[in-house]
């Protein structure tokens, strides 16, 4: 049953913690252990993201299309609307925030525009406020990692996608204009689910995926990234039967 977990350090540390309580050392409850040992962690990636890094008077600043849109314009000649990292933002406090992820039951991942892999530890407590954010995946941008006293939070990977994961991953790409799917039955089908998200305000990442396995649509109505991660998430919640 421990193969159906795909993240292995997880898997390390829960046999850890089984060991432990087997000893004595810490208490556990049995049907928690049994609950994720039979259910498979769910992966995000939100894709296509625009986080690049401004020199601004003395210091490097996270680009953005509401206070920087000039520096955008005239230094990089390009359009300030697709740096919006404001929705990576609102994506992954939706993805960490949720119950899903409290169970231990998701990895979330961020894929740049220019093809950098962040990985963000489930337990990282993302700053509620888009200038905090701002700074911190500013300070992860030149440093490549972020740590806390004990363990990595985000770290930059110089793997692709495909490295990253291995062939057992069923990568799932989402888009408006794909086939529409009853998102419930389509996981029940469906084992090791890797989602990818455009994390972007315009263009269709989804359909120009080359590393996906299927792409599809989870509702007739065009949503944003947030709310289509929120769909997502209770599906699994759902399924699960996570509260």
């Amino acid at each position: 049953m421990l193969k159906q977990l795909s993240n292995k350090k997880q898997i390390k540390k829960l046999k850890k913690t089984i060991q432990k309580s087997l000893n004595n050392e810490v208490p556990i409850p049995v049907l928690e252990v049994q609950e994720k040992l039979n259910k498979e962690i769910v992966t995000f990636i939100l894709d296509g993201a625009v986080l690049q890094l401004g020199q601004l008077k003395s210091s490097k600043v996270l680009l953005n299309f509401e206070d920087h849109s000039n520096f955008i314009t005239k230094r990089l000649g390009r359009n300030p609307e697709d740096f919006r990292p404001d929705i990576v933002h609102q994506s992954l406090l939706t993805l960490l925030d949720s119950p899903l992820n409290k169970a231990g039951l998701m990895k979330v991942l961020i894929r740049t525009e220019d093809n950098r892999l962040i990985e963000i530890n489930p337990v990282t407590k993302i700053p509620r406020t888009f200038k905090r954010f701002s700074g911190m995946i500013a300070k992860l941008l030149e440093t490549a990692k972020i740590q806390s006293e004990d363990q990595i939070l985000l770290q930059i990977h110089n793997d692709t996608v495909q490295e990253y994961f291995s062939n057992e991953a069923f990568i799932v790409a989402t888009s408006h204009k794909a086939k529409l799917v009853d998102l419930q039955e389509y996981i029940q089908k469906k084992h090791n689910i890797v989602f990818v998200i455009g994390a972007v305000a315009k263009g269709n990442p989804g359909l120009e995926c080359k590393f996906s396995n299927d792409c599809i649509s989870i509702s007739r109505y065009q949503l944003s990234t947030a709310n289509c991660l929120s769909k997502i998430i209770d599906a699994f919640e759902q399924y699960y039967s996570i509260i």
